[in-house]
């Protein structure tokens, strides 16, 4: 082996022990939240719950995904439950200030995850670029994450939604959903077993 394969490999092994940390630091953060689901008879911390269920998503959608992709699936709802969104006013400015606020705190501490598990601040900003979406429609890697954001939405939390809302409201959401997503999530979205009503709206939907 010559000194290039060895430092080579030297890289590997570290950048290998670099994602190991900060997996390991981001599954203690997400069993943190004090809500629990029921996933196959098993209670299980909310937010780590859906962590998994996005990043399965992302692997799906994308088997050759990259790691900083693959990391910014376990940045998207990160200490979400810190920062209720009761504690905004109701209605869209109050919602508004509720998501521009959870997105500079959750981006601030995955940041510090991140470069406590070794990443330099390049790999960083990249991940927090992933994360906030801020080239969404011109940028693959955030697509894919917005796409499998609201596959795991549309899943596993759509009908919870609908029974809690408005016919119109559950409409318009469901209408903002599908705007985000590429033609290649609308065709995965379409794959997903939903009841008759929902089905007949996401028809009209994507017509």
């Amino acid at each position: 082996m010559t000194l290039f394969d060895d430092i080579l490999q030297h890289k590997f092994l570290m950048k290998t022990e670099f994602h190991n940390r900060a997996i390991a630091a981001f599954e203690i953060a997400h069993r943190e939240d004090p809500h629990s689901e029921f996933s196959e008879g098993e209670a299980i911390p909310a937010e780590w719950l859906y962590t998994q269920r996005l990043v399965s998503r992302i692997k799906a959608l994308r088997p050759d995904a990259s790691e900083e992709l693959l990391l910014a699936g376990y940045c998207q709802h990160l200490y979400r439950w810190e920062i209720a969104r009761s504690d905004y006013p109701d209605g869209r400015n109050g919602y508004l200030e509720w998501r521009t606020f959870l997105a500079k705190y959750q981006s601030k501490k995955a940041a510090e995850i991140l470069a406590s598990a070794g990443f330099s601040e390049q790999t960083i900003s990249r991940i927090r670029s992933i994360t906030l979406k801020d080239n969404l429609h011109n940028d693959e890697e955030a697509q894919t994450l917005e796409d499998a954001v609201c596959l795991i939405f549309m899943e596993y939390y759509l009908e919870d939604f609908a029974a809690k809302n408005q016919h119109l409201e559950f409409k318009r959401i469901l209408f903002k959903t599908m705007d985000k997503m590429s033609k290649g999530g609308i065709a995965e979205a379409l794959k997903i077993s939903f009841p008759e009503q929902i089905k007949e709206i996401l028809k009209v939907i994507i017509r």
